[in-house]
């Protein structure tokens, strides 16, 4: 039901765009569905808005390793 929880987290973030818990969990359901380019956006988002949220930080570099698109990452 990935394609379900995919919708609720966008329409979570799109509500309050500063649920940094609701971008981290939407990403983790486009990583399981394949989706890397927007799993690493959405990781980034919620690195941005906490950055002490290493979850987010980890799982985005991950994605990063797995596609090789490392953009956005180098810098932190």
């Amino acid at each position: 039901r990935y394609d379900e929880a995919c919708t609720a987290f966008a329409e979570a973030t799109r509500l309050d765009p500063s649920l940094f818990i609701a971008w981290s969990n939407s990403a983790t359901c486009h990583q399981i569905r394949g989706r890397g380019v927007e799993a690493i956006r959405c990781y980034r988002e919620a690195t941005r808005l906490d950055p002490g949220f290493l979850y987010a930080r980890v799982q985005g570099l991950t994605v990063a390793r797995e596609t090789s698109d490392w953009r956005g990452w180098a810098a932190d």
